[in-house]
């Protein structure tokens, strides 16, 4: 479906921006999609010297629950993680320890959210 293809192509896009900056900038990101059993998934795992990163994308404009339980399922095993929702809405803000962000924002801002906080 058109919506299908759209979220594969935001993924796409920031997975390229991602391994863009991880190159240029000698970041040392390994960069991984995590999966449980279950199924549940989380798009991309960065991990390295800098810290430990989970990232979810969606198409959508607007969060819904379920779209946060890969998050917090990987967050129960990496506590030390940040993690980020990107979607298409317009609202950032917090919602448990993920930080929620529109994705044109976040892909602007990539370089500064992917330095590991002291």
């Amino acid at each position: 479906t058109p919506d299908e293809i759209d979220g594969a192509a935001l993924e796409t896009l920031l997975f390229q921006e991602i391994r863009a900056l991880n190159h240029y900038l000698d970041w040392e990101f390994d960069i991984y999609h995590w999966r449980t059993q279950s199924r549940v998934e989380v798009d991309f795992v960065l991990y390295g010297p800098k810290g430990i990163f989970a990232i979810e994308v969606k198409r959508s404009d607007r969060i819904r629950s379920e779209d946060l339980g890969g998050l917090k399922l990987f967050l129960e095993d990496y506590p030390m993680a940040k993690a980020f929702f990107v979607y298409m809405g317009s609202e950032e803000k917090w919602i448990d320890s993920i930080h929620v962000m529109p994705f044109e924002k976040f892909l602007k801002n990539t370089a500064s959210l992917l330095i590991k906080a002291p």
